[in-house]
């Protein structure tokens, strides 16, 4: 067996040597050789080019610029867009049913 692969015993699975095993979050964390390091803030294992950035609330590139108005913007586009695809979607469901109960009477 190759040596650069080793058997984790609380995983139970293979993993890269440089892989360590996060008891924090109760995995090993990579399959593909890099050593991942546990962050506190946001509760899990990330990649160890990332950072945690306090705006953002999650881990990011180090080099990472937050443009918190433009992400709410585009947030607020995307719940507007999915707002009027749901009522939509009501509308259709609501025209079936009365094409569904007009059938229905004209059988009787």
């Amino acid at each position: 067996m190759d040596t650069t692969i080793l058997f984790c015993e609380v995983c139970l699975k293979y993993i890269s040597k440089e892989n360590q095993h996060c008891y924090q979050c109760g995995s090993c964390t990579t399959k593909h050789g890099s050593q991942y390091h546990h962050c506190e803030t946001c509760k899990r294992c990330v990649k160890p080019s990332r950072v945690h950035c306090l705006q953002c609330n999650q881990c990011e590139m180090e080099s990472h610029t937050c443009h918190s108005t433009e992400t709410k913007q585009a947030g607020i586009l995307l719940k507007r867009k999915q707002m009027s695809k749901r009522k939509h979607s009501y509308n259709t469901a609501g025209h079936k049913k009365e094409s569904w109960n007009v059938k229905k009477r004209h059988k009787t």
